[in-house]
């Protein structure tokens, strides 16, 4: 299947196969010098309905938008990268707002303000009964999904949509938002559980699991629902695991303004591979050989390597990766 150029993928009523996303979309607010603030679109659930459009795949966004002035802003930046925002609910609550610090090696640093924000004000009765027959994936995870309330709701939708079409997952812990305690430990273990499609960084697994291994949680994981599960590492490059094979894929070498939105984008990038392969249902999941996680590994690498080397969470076209990478998208 040939993806269209730079995403423009969120109608509806497409009939070519896609992604539903649920979660929070917030306003990062990047350091601009010592005291000024830069105001940009984000979220992990936003971005990766983003950056599923922008590589050429429908992309419906379910999460909450307030009716502030910055929930009209994020409604509009989903809209132009093509996510499909009618299934969206509008609230009066606020926008959550993430206060953004940069480390000296790139990597941020996030505070939050997120007490009784439009995301979390969302219920199963204000989402679709029916997600629609074109909708071949729905991806979770992320604050939305380890807070209580929100919490609550996540875990529904996927006891109603696993079986009915493939649910992925990342967890994206925030300990910042939500603690580091028991209850959003197993509210996100829980959701990683029931997944067909577990995308998780190094980090975030030593949090959902600290007392066992990469390779034991793994083992778990498809030992369980899983048919894959994809570790990342940053720099370092990732791991992905089917039932019968494992792959390691490098990192593209490239310049890190910071990594605002790389785990995002390399989330986005498994799930737009997956649907260039045809990959709609669990036999197709089931089906990829070593060779096809290879190249779906190196496709999500090389989008979030164009990711990294822009400010904030921009993940790239189809045509940025071809003017970075050539025609040879992995």
């Amino acid at each position: 299947m040939a993806p269209g150029e730079d995403g423009r993928a969120g109608d509806r009523h497409s009939r070519r196969p896609g992604v539903a996303v649920l979660g929070e979309a917030l306003i990062d607010l990047l350091p601009d010098g010592e005291r000024d603030f830069h105001a940009a679109e984000g979220g992990s659930p936003a971005n990766i309905a983003v950056a599923v459009a922008r590589l050429g795949h429908p992309s419906q966004f379910l999460g909450g938008l307030s009716t502030d002035r910055w929930g009209d802003l994020l409604a509009a930046h989903l809209q132009a990268a093509g996510v499909g925002t009618d299934l969206a609910p509008r609230r009066e609550a606020p926008t959550a707002v993430a206060l953004v610090d940069l480390a000296p090696d790139g990597s941020a640093i996030y505070r939050f303000l997120w007490d009784d924000t439009a995301d979390r004000t969302v219920t199963i009765a204000d989402l679709p009964a029916d997600l629609g027959d074109d909708i071949a994936w729905l991806q979770v995870g992320s604050v939305a999904a380890a807070l209580p309330d929100s919490g609550a709701v996540t875990a529904e939708l996927v006891a109603r949509e696993r079986g009915r079409r493939l649910v992925a997952c990342d967890p994206n812990v925030r300990t910042m938002v939500h603690g580091d305690g028991n209850e959003p430990r197993d509210r996100l273990r829980h959701l990683t559980e029931q997944a067909d499609l577990v995308k998780i960084s190094d980090e975030d697994l030593a949090f959902v699991f600290p007392d066992r291994s990469v390779d034991e949680v793994v083992d778990h994981w498809l030992g369980g629902r899983a048919a894959l599960v994809a570790v990342t590492s940053g720099g370092a490059g990732a791991m992905l695991a089917s039932g019968d094979h494992r792959v390691e894929v490098v990192a593209p070498a490239t310049t890190v303004a910071d990594t605002v939105g790389a785990g995002d984008t390399f989330m986005a990038g498994l799930l737009a591979g997956l649907l260039d392969a045809g990959v709609v249902d669990r036999a197709g999941l089931e089906a990829l050989d070593a060779r096809g996680l290879e190249a779906l590994g190196i496709f999500a690498a090389r989008a979030a390597a164009i990711t990294v080397s822009r400010p904030g969470a921009d993940p790239p076209t189809r045509a940025d990766l071809r003017a970075r990478f050539g025609r040879d998208l992995g």
